[in-house]
């Protein structure tokens, strides 16, 4: 089984989207600090994104090259703040490497990625969603090990031991902000990591590129206001792939089914569909108590894409949100077009309980 993950909330970070893992105590951390606890702090700790005003939002056309080149240079200034060795890079026809990660994990992380584009773009098409290729060359910053995206994630931060400990809370996150996809190379934690740190890297790398491309592709809107459950659900949805060849979205998540499982049977209250929809703070809940409502979002995505009869309610409700910028009408766009949210969430219980008996 892969190494358990819980993809803890963005922590009032708005415009980032991480993947996390389960706390456990850091060997090593000084003064007593559980090292997981202290990223999951930090990264509470980092102000509420906003999209800033540029050339871009003016409606000024901006060069792509030009575009590219600030945008290395803004990664290699904020590399060099962090004390990082200068970063390498890579390209390929729809994306930008950059980090201090190896030739190899550069290489391999373009591979993945172009995968993911490829399988994201044929299979939304096919579903009917007005989706397109990126503008320009998408940024993927890539390092070494858990220190140095610490170091580059939380350049001010004072985590600097070099000291084994165990992964970070956080796998890799994407910055609507900057556009950043931002992962490091699980295989240097070793041992204590478990037997398949190569598959978290394809995982993590299939979750936060897939975060990107909603919000590069017309999908959705990056300044806009989509509910979280939304955000992630479509993330978790492509999170599963295959090691070699290509993979549909939609693959079978028995992590998120387990989630799933576990907290029912718990018996933690389940979240009605039109509160997940309307309130992120199902999925802003500290540590476990998340695990319900990512578990949900990630099941109300899946039958909403699977159902053909569910299928043009959600193309209808995505295209509807996706220039919203507050919350405002979030209860009436999806009770406009995905219906009688109650009928909806009796159906979503109903489709849980087939999904676990698979």
């Amino acid at each position: 089984a892969i190494h358990q993950l819980m993809p803890q909330p963005s922590t009032n970070k708005k415009d980032a989207h991480p993947m996390q893992d389960r706390p456990t105590q850091a060997p090593g951390a000084s003064s007593g600090i559980d090292r997981r606890a202290w990223l999951a702090g930090m990264l509470a700790a980092c102000a509420w994104g906003s999209i800033s005003s540029g050339d871009e939002e003016s409606g000024k056309k901006v060069d792509p090259k030009e575009d590219e080149e600030s945008a290395l240079k803004a990664v290699q200034a904020a590399a060099a703040e962090a004390g990082l060795s200068p970063f390498k890079i890579s390209k390929s026809a729809n994306y930008l490497v950059i980090g201090d990660a190896s030739e190899s994990f550069r290489a391999v992380t373009l591979r993945d990625c172009e995968g993911v584009a490829a399988d994201y773009l044929d299979y939304y098409k096919a579903q009917g969603f007005d989706v397109h290729r990126p503008d320009r060359r998408l940024l993927v910053v890539t390092l070494a090990d858990d220190r140095s995206f610490i170091a580059f994630v939380f350049p001010n931060s004072k985590m600097t031991s070099n000291k084994p400990g165990p992964a970070p809370p956080i796998h890799g996150l994407y910055n609507r902000e900057n556009n950043r996809l931002i992962i490091y190379d699980h295989r240097a934690l070793g041992p204590q990591f478990g037997s398949r740190p190569a598959y978290q890297n394809i995982r993590t790398t299939a979750h936060e590129a897939t975060h990107q491309l909603t919000f590069n592709t017309g999908l959705l809107e990056r300044k806009g206001d989509i509910p979280l459950c939304i955000v992630e659900g479509l993330a978790m949805y492509s999170e599963v792939r295959r090691t070699t060849g290509r993979t549909i979205p939609g693959e079978n998540n028995t992590l998120r089914l387990s989630d799933l499982a576990s907290q029912q049977r718990l018996k933690i209250p389940w979240v009605p569909v039109a509160d997940l929809l309307t309130e992120d703070s199902h999925l802003r809940l500290p540590a476990r108590e998340s695990l319900l409502g990512y578990s949900e979002g990630w099941l109300l995505v899946d039958f909403l894409l699977k159902d053909e009869t569910k299928l043009p309610a959600f193309r209808a409700y995505l295209a509807a949100i996706r220039k919203r910028k507050d919350p405002t009408f979030r209860l009436h766009d999806a009770a406009r077009h995905l219906g009688d949210l109650n009928v909806l969430n009796q159906e979503l219980r109903a489709y849980a309980i087939r999904r676990l008996k698979i």
